[in-house]
């Protein structure tokens, strides 16, 4: 850093540092210092890249759906998959229309190899099973160690089937309030 000061990548892999340790307040800060002295394209994705994702561990999903978003520019199809993912995470935190957008940018890509098959999973043309089993056979899934997020993909499809099992269950009775047959009989008792 001392030879080579403003240094985006520099800069940038000690925000990575600081990220690592969970200080992303200070990640933060080094990302946007990294993105003012960006003198190239790549310098400037990388920058906006980890800035999305201090931004999105800050809980400021917004911008870090912004950030991931103007990170896609000039990106191949395959490396602009990583970070439609962090973006459809934060705009589904911002209750924004995560699966419409990632459909839009996704549009007829074939989506075979890693991580294509969680975009495939997220705009519903992959069963949850059919992911786990990709996750844990597919080589590339393997080397970049990403079985984690489909466990995770998997969990909320599974807490999502509950939920709506649940809203299909009639309401529960208020609190302290006795069940319709239990009423019935405590009324036939006390009639007789």
């Amino acid at each position: 850093m001392q030879q080579k000061p403003g240094d985006s990548w520099l800069v940038i892999a000690q925000a990575q540092v600081y990220m690592q340790i969970g200080d992303f307040p200070r990640a933060l800060g080094l990302l946007d210092d990294a993105l003012a002295s960006a003198t190239t394209a790549t310098d400037r994705r990388s920058a906006l890249y980890y800035r999305g994702h201090a931004n999105f561990n800050l809980g400021q999903y917004t911008q870090a759906a912004d950030d991931f978003d103007a990170s896609l520019a000039g990106r191949t199809p395959k490396s602009r998959l990583s970070p439609l993912l962090w973006r459809y995470a934060a705009q589904v935190r911002t209750r924004r229309d995560a699966r419409g957008a990632l459909a839009k940018d996704v549009g007829n890509e074939t989506l075979d190899e890693w991580p294509g098959p969680i975009v495939r999973f997220l705009l519903g043309k992959l069963p949850a099973g059919e992911l786990e089993v990709v996750a844990e056979s597919d080589d590339a899934a393997k080397r970049s160690k990403r079985q984690m997020p489909v466990r995770l993909l998997h969990r909320h499809g599974r807490h999502t089937a509950r939920r709506q099992a649940a809203r299909a269950r009639p309401a529960p009775a208020r609190p302290g309030a006795l069940p319709d047959g239990v009423r019935a009989q405590l009324g036939r008792r006390r009639a007789s």
